[in-house]
């Protein structure tokens, strides 16, 4: 059987996914125990996590974001993280500040 060149590409890009997202799951990780040390939250953290969930306090916001900045040398404001609904949108937005 020839073997066509167009399944490479395939298969090489569905195993970089497969990368990515073990890369991401370590990364929500490591952001979700920021998280829980920062709002001193003992529950579950998934990408549904509300910010109201872990608890409110913009003190507790910054010490998130602080620690994300010399943890992952990823900058991401305040403002942004006020503006965002769940854990997952910021998991999303360093991962995005990573890669630049």
């Amino acid at each position: 059987r020839e073997h066509s060149g167009a399944r490479f590409p395939k298969d090489a890009l569905r195993r970089r996914k497969k990368k990515e997202n073990i890369m991401d799951q370590e990364l929500f990780d490591q952001i979700a125990g920021f998280a829980k040390t920062a709002y001193q939250y003992d529950g579950e953290i998934t990408a549904d996590t509300t910010f109201d969930e872990l608890g409110k306090g913009s003190m507790k916001m910054i010490a998130l974001t602080s620690t994300i900045e010399n943890e992952l040398d990823a900058e991401v404001t305040i403002h942004e993280v006020m503006k965002m609904k769940t854990f997952g949108e910021l998991v999303e937005r360093v991962a995005e500040e990573i890669e630049e």
